[in-house]
């Protein structure tokens, strides 16, 4: 009897780490456009202002905003084709619960496979769903920015003063200047 034995690691053409994860490099974003797709979560909004004004102010990048229609749902296709076509990088919020963790990182999957990058932000406890989410879909587990639970269905004062915009920004901006999966 023969026992085989898989290396769960990525290895793409025989490389391993950052540059086999599949996902597409960010790269300088100064004079393009980012969109932000607040997923209708308590407070995906809140945080997606702090990263707008990141991303404007900062990277001197121009911020496309896009609001579904409903967290627990996907992205429509044609939105996503034209945010895909339009933006050089797409920051998805918000993963504070099963179903729109599931959603919003199916979203950030469906952007990098039309070749923009993605980040997703997401709370530390829904991490591990966002991680088999993507490995059952048998891909790269897209860039996230995870922020200290709970996020979504507490006042905006309360994030404040745990200091999760600034968290969610200082750790977005390691991922674009960072090759990609070398942030966490």
């Amino acid at each position: 009897m023969t026992i085989t034995f898989l290396d769960p690691t990525s290895v793409v053409g025989g490389r391993s780490g950052p540059a086999a994860t599949g996902l597409a490099p960010i790269g300088d974003l100064s004079g393009r456009s980012v969109a932000l797709v607040d997923n209708g979560k308590h407070n995906a909004g809140f945080l997606l202002a702090a990263v707008g004004r990141l991303v404007v102010e900062r990277l001197g990048a121009r911020v496309v905003d896009h609001r579904k229609q409903h967290p627990s749902e996907p992205i429509a296709p044609e939105v996503a084709d034209e945010l895909a076509r339009s933006c050089d990088l797409v920051v998805t919020a918000l993963g504070d619960c099963g179903s729109c963790s599931s959603w919003s990182c199916r979203d950030a999957i469906e952007f990098e496979r039309r070749g923009t990058p993605a980040v997703l932000l997401c709370s530390e406890v829904f991490e591990p769903l966002v991680r088999s989410v993507a490995s059952g879909l048998r891909v790269a587990v897209p860039r996230l920015v995870v922020l200290p639970h709970p996020i979504g269905g507490v006042p905006e004062a309360d994030l404040e003063q745990r200091g999760v915009p600034a968290l969610a920004t200082r750790r977005l901006a390691e991922h674009i200047l960072a090759p990609a999966g070398g942030s966490r």
